[in-house]
C-alpha cells in the first residue's frame, strides 16, 4: 500500500498485525496520490514512480530505479507481467519489464488530462485511458495495437472527468468507469 507522498507499505499477514516500511531503493518524493501497481499474477512484482522516475520491485522488498519522468498510474497486464502501461499524459509502454520504454502514437483526438491507464485483462495487446474533463473531448481511449493507434470509445457518456475504468475480465465488453458523480457502466464497449 501507499500513504500521502509516496510512504510505501507491505503487510503479509493478510492485513493483521503491523506494516513495514518498504522503502529501500527509492528516492524522490512521490505525489500526494503516487501511483503504483501490484503485478496480479506476482505479489513480488511492483512499479511505482517518484520525482526521481519509475521504479520496479521484483522481490517484495526494494525498489530499482528502472525510468525517467513521471507517471499519473500504472497498469502491469494480467497477461503477460513483462508488459507495463503508464500514463503522464502521453502513454508510454515496456514489454521489458522496465529495461525499455516505449511512447505510444498520439491519442489523435482532443483529450483532457489523463487519470487512469488500465492493461486489458485478456488482450495483451489492448489498454484504455481515462481522462478529466467537462470538455467536448474523449474521456475514454482505447488502443488494439499496443499503441500504435487509438480511438475515442467515450460513445453517448455525457462531458464529465472520468478518474478510473475496470473491464470485466469473463465480459469484456462490460466496462465501469468511475468519474466524479458516480460509477457508470456500458455493455457493448463504450458506445452506450
Amino acid at each position: 500500500g501507499t500513504i500521502q507522498n509516496g510512504g510505501h507499505r507491505k503487510n503479509t499477514n493478510s492485513g493483521s498485525g503491523g506494516w513495514t516500511n518498504f522503502m529501500s531503493g527509492l528516492s524522490g518524493s512521490g505525489s500526494w496520490v503516487t501511483p503504483r501497481d501490484l503485478d496480479p499474477n506476482d505479489t513480488n512484482h511492483l512499479f511505482t514512480a517518484t520525482t526521481a522516475g519509475i521504479f520496479r520491485s521484483t522481490n517484495g522488498s526494494s525498489w530499482v530505479n528502472v525510468g525517467t519522468g513521471g507517471a499519473t498510474w500504472f497498469s502491469i497486464s494480467p497477461v503477460d507481467g513483462d508488459v507495463t502501461w503508464i500514463v503522464s499524459g502521453a502513454a508510454r509502454y515496456t514489454t521489458d519489464d522496465g529495461a525499455t520504454w516505449i511512447t505510444a502514437s498520439p491519442y489523435g483526438f482532443d483529450v483532457g488530462g489523463a487519470t487512469k491507464v488500465l492493461a486489458h485483462p485478456t488482450d495483451v495487446n489492448t489498454a484504455f485511458v481515462t481522462f478529466s474533463s467537462y470538455g467536448e473531448v474523449a474521456h475514454v481511449a482505447r488502443t488494439t495495437d499496443m499503441g500504435a493507434t487509438w480511438e475515442d470509445v467515450t460513445g453517448d457518456f455525457p462531458s464529465q472527468p472520468v478518474n478510473a475504468i475496470a473491464v470485466n475480465p469473463s465480459n469484456t465488453s462490460q466496462w465501469f468507469i468511475g468519474t466524479d458523480v458516480g460509477v457508470w457502466a456500458t455493455e457493448n464497449g463504450g458506445v452506450n
